[in-house]
């Protein structure tokens, strides 16, 4: 027989889990559940891209041609510009010499020979050979100059006259402030020179002449030196100057006005182009100016030379030599001065005034000559011959005249005396100057 059943045992330990079933049949779906409310509204999003352009219609009609605008007013009248000027010289001398200049009765100085004449100038080298006619009314440049002798008394003291005369048809008449003294002494070859230059006005028809005479001293027979007494003139003006620029052109008419557009095409076949317009008629050019203001003088050469520092000395003797007195240049255009070898130089060939001016001092009684000299040559007609009235006693002597000179010709001053053996002469003051005649 079954015993009594015992009491129930402690529960054990729980034991270790058993290893996950497999995953059982998908159940059935369930019932749909009611719809949720509407949500909100989301951002807008990027625009697209621009889709490509259309296909340009055909385009439209040519409008008429608008009308012609009206002529431009004409452009202002440019100033009047200078007629064309010419310059006008006459250059004689007297080549025979022993001409009698009278006792205080003025003597005509006869002009033999013509070295330069325009057409500005009548002269006769027979007839009348001491008057020169003026043929056109102008201001004139008038350079004199007048070389006598006097012989025949020995250590004899005077004075004579150098005088211009013009006449304008009431016969001739001295020109106020022409006149030139010169004192002189016969030392049995008493030789003197003078010379003058002014400006005078003109006219057509009046007559110039030069004349002389011994005004004090014992009556004698002084007469003129052959080569050594000439008259120049020349005109005060240069040459024209350049053109003037043309005048301002007027200024152009109003555009007229732009005819309408016309209606822009259908679209479809191009149409065919429209003709040109015909283009309107060119205004009328305004009148062209007159010739502008006068444009610059033209240059003129022109050099100098001369001595700054007084007391310069130089041995002199009957032959011709170069004066060396000469230590500074001067102001030059188109020539070139040379202090150093005592000369001016021509760059340019033309026309030329030339002059010289000279202070010295050196012994009396003995007869000096200045000249001036073109390449070593004297020039007859630009000189003075001089004797000092007392020892080492300063004198001043000049002379001017004109020539037609050549590119690199050299200017010079010779100086020499008359008589055998050698004297030293000592300069105060010495001037070189050459200046273009425009032409």
């Amino acid at each position: 027989p079954t015993g009594t059943t015992g009491s129930t045992g402690a529960t054990g330990p729980t034991g270790c889990t058993g290893p996950t079933g497999a995953t059982g049949l998908q159940g059935s779906t369930g019932l749909t559940g009611s719809t949720g409310s509407t949500g909100s509204t989301g951002a807008t999003g990027l625009t697209g891209c621009t889709g490509p352009t259309g296909v340009t219609g055909l385009q439209g009609y040519t409008g008429s041609t608008g009308s012609t605008g009206s002529t431009g007013s004409t452009g202002a009248t440019g100033a009047r510009g200078p007629d064309w000027v010419e310059a006008e010289y006459f250059d004689a001398y007297d080549s025979a010499g022993g001409t009698d200049i009278g006792f205080k009765a003025f003597t005509d100085i006869p002009l033999g020979v013509e070295r330069q004449k325009t057409s500005a100038f009548t002269h006769s080298t027979s007839t009348n050979p001491s008057e020169v006619t003026i043929s056109t009314d102008d201001t004139y440049i008038i350079i004199a100059r007048v070389s006598c002798a006097e012989t025949g008394r020995i250590t004899d003291r005077g004075y004579s006259e150098l005088r211009l005369s013009k006449d304008t048809g009431g016969g001739f008449e001295p020109i106020v402030g022409s006149t030139i003294p010169i004192y002189h002494m016969d030392g049995l070859d008493g030789r003197f020179s003078a010379s003058c230059a002014i400006i005078e006005t003109l006219k057509r028809g009046d007559k110039i002449k030069m004349q002389a005479t011994q005004t004090t001293g014992t009556v004698d027979h002084v007469k003129t030196i052959a080569n050594e007494s000439s008259l120049s003139l020349f005109t005060t003006r240069g040459p024209k100057g350049a053109a003037g620029s043309t005048g301002s052109t007027g200024q152009s008419g109003a555009i007229g006005l732009r005819g309408s557009t016309g209606s822009i095409g259908l679209i479809g076949s191009m149409g065919s182009i429209g003709s040109t317009g015909a283009t309107g008629s060119t205004g009328a050019t305004g009148p062209k100016g007159a010739i502008g203001s006068t444009g610059p003088k033209a240059d003129e050469a022109c050099g100098e030379i001369y001595l700054a520092s007084a007391g310069d000395i130089q041995s002199v003797t009957t032959t011709p030599a170069t004066l060396t007195a000469f230590d500074t240049n001067g102001f030059s255009w188109g020539t070139t001065p040379d202090q150093n070898n005592n000369s001016i130089i021509i760059d340019r060939t033309g026309i030329y005034d030339l002059s010289f001016h000279i202070c010295f001092g050196g012994p009396s009684e003995e007869i000096y000559n200045f000249e001036i000299a073109v390449n070593g040559i004297p020039q007859a007609n630009i000189g003075v011959i001089v004797e000092p009235s007392g020892y080492n006693k300063a004198l001043y002597v000049g002379a001017d005249g004109i020539l037609s000179l050549s590119a690199s010709d050299v200017i010079t001053v010779e100086v020499s005396k008359d008589s055998e053996g050698q004297e030293t002469l000592t300069f105060k003051r010495v001037n070189l100057r050459v200046v273009e005649i425009p032409w």
